[in-house]
């Protein structure tokens, strides 16, 4: 199972370079939104681009088929997709935390702030509750429909992100920040009911991928 794992990582490491461009697009582009809330958006981003990623790869190599022949179960290939988010936040956390030390290193005019732990505990919260909706969905579709509707939901989510943080612009930041702790006030509880949400959505994908025709 740790060889699937650390195949989604690997076959994924030209996103780094598209990780770095987008960024550094988006810090300029959202300039109006806190910079807390962009790094948030860019750090989620990224780890929605592994999932989508990881599964491109395997429908364009058909690695299923050649994963399906192999002594491993269809669980523990969903099993594996879901342990991989850990990794996918490890990555993209360290990624933004490499960039903000430039800046800080550089005398950049960004008002930029390493993440918190609470910080990292919303952002892997968050992860869970976009992993338990995109996994079950590309478990059951084929990756294009898939794509196309986890894209929908997640600039969904996005739009209504963006339009908050640009609702007021003098309490901009009191008003996301309203937001972010209306929703992780108590983040552990919070991370715990997300997290059996996430183990059911994984025994939901194991159910439909052991289903599923494999072509």
């Amino acid at each position: 199972m740790l060889n699937l794992i650390f195949k989604d990582i690997i076959v994924q490491k030209r996103n780094l370079l598209f990780m770095l461009l987008y960024l550094i697009i988006c810090i300029f582009a959202f300039r109006s939104m806190p910079s807390q809330a962009i790094l948030y958006v860019i750090t989620l981003t990224y780890i929605f681009f592994f999932i989508t990623g990881s599964y491109s790869y395997d429908e364009k190599n058909k690695s299923h088929l050649m994963i399906s022949s192999l002594p491993i179960t269809r669980k523990e290939i969903i099993i594996s997709k879901y342990i991989s988010i850990i990794i996918y936040n490890i990555v993209s956390l360290f990624v933004v935390f490499i960039f903000i030390l430039l800046a800080k290193l550089l005398n950049l005019p960004l008002t930029t702030e390493f993440f918190t732990l609470n910080d990292v505990i919303n952002i892997f919260t968050v992860s869970l509750i976009l992993g338990s909706i995109m996994f079950p969905i590309y478990s059951k579709f084929t990756v294009t429909k898939s794509k196309l509707l986890t894209f929908i939901i997640y600039f969904s989510f996005f739009t209504f992100t963006s339009s908050l943080s640009s609702s007021s612009k003098e309490n901009t930041v009191s008003i996301t920040g309203r937001f972010l702790k209306l929703i992780f006030n108590n983040n552990l509880i919070f991370l715990a009911i997300v997290f059996i949400i996430y183990l059911l959505s994984m025994y939901v994908s194991i159910k439909i991928y052991e289903s599923k025709e494999l072509n």
